[in-house]
């Protein structure tokens, strides 16, 4: 009967834990700590695009693969902090959703930003005029390569899809950001 019982008792903590924090809603902030030792709990944050579809920024080669779409369990690596989000996220037009939205810009940006430890500002890639005619009007544009690191790139995100600035100078501290009033864990 003991037996029955632990096991019972084990599963249902098990089954609780497991789904705490699991983010609901487009636009929710996930929170972690890194894989890094001395540095983990300043933290990682991503964005939850669709149901199981999250964007983040990882440091990788520069330019490629920098901007990269993972499951929410492929997310939950280390200390999952949990999910926090504000109580609408919305989306501008053209763009029929959210999750189109976000997907949108951040495939933009996906071959033209490098990863960055060192500045929480976003610095996002913007297109430039590489070739003028002899009126001075641009015929050509080009690509200034930009940087992120995963909090900059979350606040960014934020901005450009009008839901307002999250803040913070550490990843944890834009996890932490006033503007999100919910927190699922």
């Amino acid at each position: 009967m003991k037996k029955i019982l632990l096991i019972s008792l084990f599963t249902m903590t098990t089954s609780i834990a497991f789904a705490a924090g699991n983010p609901i809603k487009t636009g929710d902030v996930l929170g972690r700590d890194l894989s890094v030792y001395g540095l983990g709990s300043l933290g990682h944050t991503g964005l939850l695009v669709s149901t199981n579809n999250v964007v983040q920024v990882m440091n990788e080669t520069p330019y490629v693969n920098v901007v990269q779409y993972v499951t929410v369990s492929g997310f939950k690596t280390d200390t999952y902090w949990g999910a926090r989000a504000k109580s609408s996220f919305g989306f501008r037009q053209p763009y029929t959703s959210a999750a189109n939205q976000i997907t949108a810009i951040s495939n933009i940006q996906r071959p033209h930003v490098a990863y960055t430890l060192y500045s929480s500002t976003p610095s996002p890639a913007i297109q430039v005029c590489s070739s003028y005619n002899s009126s001075g009007a641009c015929t050509a544009y080009t690509w200034q390569k930009g940087t992120f690191r995963c909090d900059g790139f979350t606040k960014w995100l934020y901005t450009q899809t009008g839901n307002g600035n999250l803040g913070g100078s550490t990843p944890n501290g834009t996890y932490t950001s006033s503007l999100l009033t919910i927190t699922r864990t």
